[in-house]
């Protein structure tokens, strides 16, 4: 078990970042040269509001202020699949289309609602999606208009497919065919377990474990006798030319539509293991642990085109990284290279900004973001980013009180609780070019801590969870909320008004709901608790008091985000859609209110700045979601015309950055407050 009081490497990684060891930059869409390109302008900015009056100076869209766009290169290598007129890139952030050969993409929304996208698949103008359909179960999908519109596809009801596979006249479900000349799949035989592998719609292949098997007819298999004993992991196949691909990547070929088969010599020291392959137009292409691979003549002789070092981990399940269409070869490794050329040539498509910056924090001159693949970057400018070796931690919370700065680091993404507890603290002063680890109360092998904030001197650490001991699992609530006047040097328990939950018991102590948010409110405290209650310290955190009158009506959903919006508390909740709560400090009760200027879509974060107040809004079921401001204390809002669901706000000397979910890291230059 990891001992996360000590510190790790991210100390002296930030420690030289910000004694200008470490210069930020950034990599250019579609470029290796490291100088930052200009940032990208919105496609529509014709669509931004109409400007409305000025709290003090800040110039909002609609005066000439756009948007401006960074890349943090979020990890992840999305997988390909293209038609004769669009491109497909797939994976944990959804599905993005481009219908120019790869040199833009956006976000395709149209899949069924409820729908879980296992695999994508194209071949000529017709595209499957392949996945599980919420209350039903297996399901896939046909369209005929490169993703705007889908059908069920009636002929696969309820099988389970694991995988789809492409080629130019045809895409295999499985055991099922589907042909451009049927234009249906058709079940083929399942004698002897045969795992169908490649079909070019007239030849299909397959290879149960330690055999191959041939089909010309649909209806019968026959063995392949050149291929007995040999472990067949890919099969590719164009009228009479097909090769096989083993487990240790051995290479065969066959010359007469897979009746017979030789093997042919392939280096794998200077070529690399083979993850998938693909014929198209007489072309052999392997995307292997070096790169794209291509033969022209039949594997007489093969070529590396394209070096990617370690393009993928596992050879086995990479598949899916190959794809044909409208002309065009496309290869997805950590960029997306296109060759119009048959793999003559290649060129590497615009980088796909598809990161997801949940935490944002200002530190002095710094900007720092986390993103969910858990990494850390930092930006001196805040237009350009140098991602930091964190060991797998990023920040998930931050909290500045004068010349002190605390970040909360974390080594799972927010909305989960890890098996093991999580949680460490740095800190840094003004003046220092040096994080200092900051020692938890509690060894964070027992509890987890969630959220940081400070108070007129005073640093307060919500406890998350706590971990019962040995093999028992964890649990939500935790020991409370922990209490430090010397910027964390000495901790207390400050739980007085707290309502316990129970019981750990393992240490037979109260255990307490896990604060998600808190905030000051002039000389208050307010604190989200995760089982929808809101509370409040008029003492610094000393002691606490219920303050979640009106409350009662929203489903215990957890209040984790507050702002000041010119002496009016404003609150939301990411659980509710287009709802905020306004806090009376007479009536001391909230209302919940759902302005008609707001898109019907969680409210995830609320900032305020210069008499503005900002709301993020993520991706609603009927919304986009984006940033909107309020001159009137979230009265009546504006849209600020991001266009991207976003998740995290942050104000930084004068400019405002949002972080989108999925689409990148966007900036707003605000103007000076007069």
């Amino acid at each position: 078990m990891k001992n996360f009081t000590r510190p790790f490497s991210i100390v002296s990684v930030l420690s030289a970042l910000l004694a200008g060891c470490t210069t930020p930059t950034t990599s250019g869409p579609g470029d290796d040269d490291p100088t930052p390109e200009t940032p990208s302008q919105p496609s529509n900015p014709s669509t931004n509001p109409e400007p409305t009056p000025q709290a003090c100076g800040i110039a909002t869209p609609g005066q000439g202020a756009s948007w401006s766009i960074t890349d943090l290169d979020e990890a992840g290598s999305p997988l390909v699949a293209a038609t004769d007129t669009a491109t497909f890139l797939y994976g944990s952030r959804g599905v993005r289309v481009s219908t120019d050969g790869g040199d833009t993409f956006s976000r395709l929304e149209t899949l069924p609602a409820g729908f879980f996208l296992r695999a994508l698949a194209g071949s000529g103008g017709a595209l499957f999606a392949l996945g599980y359909q919420s209350e039903i179960g297996p399901r896939t999908y046909q369209s005929q208009d490169d993703g705007s519109t889908w059908t069920i596809v009636e002929a696969l009801e309820g099988v389970s497919a694991q995988s789809l596979r492409a080629s130019d006249d045809a895409v295999l479900a499985d055991n099922y065919l589907w042909t451009a000349e049927s234009g249906a799949f058709v079940a083929l035989p399942n004698d002897n377990f045969v795992f169908v592998l490649a079909s070019d719609g007239e030849t299909s292949l397959g290879s149960p474990y330690g055999a191959s098997f041939r089909t010309v007819d649909g209806q019968t298999w026959e063995e392949i006798a050149d291929l007995a004993n040999v472990l067949v992991s890919r099969f590719a196949i164009e009228g009479q030319l097909a090769v096989a691909v083993t487990d240790q990547s051995e290479v065969y070929r066959s010359l007469d539509a897979g009746a017979t088969w030789a093997p042919v010599a392939f280096d794998k020291d200077q070529l690399g293991g083979i993850g998938d392959l693909m014929i198209h137009e007489s072309q052999i292409l392997f995307m292997t642990t070096k790169g794209v691979v291509r033969s022209s003549d039949a594997l007489a002789t093969a070529a590396l085109e394209v070096e990617i070092p370690a393009s993928f981990g596992s050879l086995f399940f990479e598949q899916a990284r190959l794809a044909a269409g409208g002309g065009r070869v496309y290869l997805a490794g950590a960029d997306l290279y296109r060759s119009a050329d048959l793999g003559d040539s290649w060129s590497k498509a615009p980088k796909l900004i598809d990161a997801t910056p949940f935490a944002l924090a200002s530190s002095g001159s710094y900007v720092l973001a986390s993103t969910m693949d858990m990494k850390l970057h930092a930006s001196e400018d805040a237009a350009s980013y140098t991602e930091i070796p964190s060991s797998g931690f990023a920040m998930t919370d931050f909290a500045t009180d004068g010349a002190s700065h605390f970040l909360l680091m974390r080594s799972t993404p927010p909305g989960t609780i890890g098996y093991f507890a999580d949680g460490s603290l740095l800190r840094l002063d003004d003046g220092a070019t040096s994080f200092e680890p900051v020692t938890p109360p509690q060894q964070t092998y027992v509890v987890s801590f969630g959220e940081i904030h400070t108070h007129d001197g005073v640093l307060l650490l919500g406890a998350e969870s706590s971990l019962l001991g040995g093999n028992a699992p964890s649990v939500i609530d935790g020991p409370g909320v922990y209490r430090s006047t010397d910027k964390g040097a000495t901790w207390s328990l400050a739980n007085e008004g707290l309502e316990p939950t129970g019981k750990n018991p393992s240490t037979y102590k109260n255990t307490y709901p896990a604060f998600v948010e808190l905030a000051s409110f002039g000389d208050e405290i307010f604190g989200g608790l995760a089982d929808g209650k809101v509370v409040r310290s008029r003492d610094g955190g000393q002691s606490w008091e219920r303050a979640d009158a009106g409350l009662d009506d929203l489903g215990a959903a957890p209040v984790d985000s507050f702002t000041d919006a010119g002496g009016t508390l404003l609150a939301s909740s990411r659980l509710l859609s287009r709802t905020l709560l306004r806090w009376d400090e007479g009536a001391g009760s909230w209302t919940a209110e759902t302005p008609a200027s707001l898109p019907e879509a969680p409210v995830a974060k609320l900032v305020s700045h210069g008499g503005y107040v900002f709301a993020a809004l993520t991706r609603g079921e009927d919304a986009s979601g984006g940033v909107f401001f309020s001159a009137d204390a979230g009265k009546t809002w504006t849209d600020a015309g991001l266009g991207h669901g976003a998740v995290s706000l942050l104000v930084h000397h004068d400019g405002l950055l949002a972080g989108t979910d999925g689409d990148g890291l966007f900036q707003l230059a605000l103007g000076p407050c007069e």
